[in-house]
């Protein structure tokens, strides 16, 4: 579970350090449609909110005891 968060924590870095940073090349100015704008600030919303859903998803199966909280299977029904 750990390696979860630390795949989406590293995944929330590479998305802010590239948000950060001003682009070295050329600027092009291109009219900003409303589909590129509203696409580039919902697009890195909701890969985050899916990877936190799934940890929220996998903790409820944890809790429930439907799964192990190590990971492996479970051996019997319970």
């Amino acid at each position: 579970m750990l390696r979860k968060y630390v795949v989406a924590l590293a995944i929330t870095a590479m998305i802010t350090a590239t948000a950060v940073k001003p682009s070295r090349a050329v600027p092009v100015h291109a009219p900003a449609t409303a589909a590129a704008t509203s696409a580039g600030l919902y697009l890195p919303g909701g890969l985050i909110a899916a990877v936190a859903l799934l940890c929220f998803y996998d903790l409820w199966l944890k809790m429930n005891g439907q799964k192990n909280w190590d990971g492996t299977p479970l051996s019997a029904p319970r």
